[in-house]
């Protein structure tokens, strides 16, 4: 379980890194939002989910459950 949260720790940093070098990559921003999500930060990965969809609406659909997932963790 460490292993993987270090795992997925790096990949955030690594998606960081690329979205402050490319902030206009939607994939980026689902992917680190994809990375959140599994590490249950629901805040971080619900405003990177926004983001993609701001850059690229027709994300939209395919986002939507990953986003009401979220905000229904939210708001537990």
């Amino acid at each position: 379980l460490e292993v993987m949260n270090r795992l997925y720790e790096s990949a955030q940093n690594d998606y960081a890194r690329t979205l402050q070098l490319n902030p206009n990559q939607p994939d980026s921003w689902r992917r680190r939002g994809i990375v959140h999500l599994v590490m249950k930060n629901y805040k971080k990965a619900l405003a990177d989910f926004t983001q993609a969809v701001k850059l690229a609406p027709s994300m939209e659909a395919t986002l939507r459950g990953k986003m009401n997932a979220c905000r229904s963790q939210i708001a537990e």
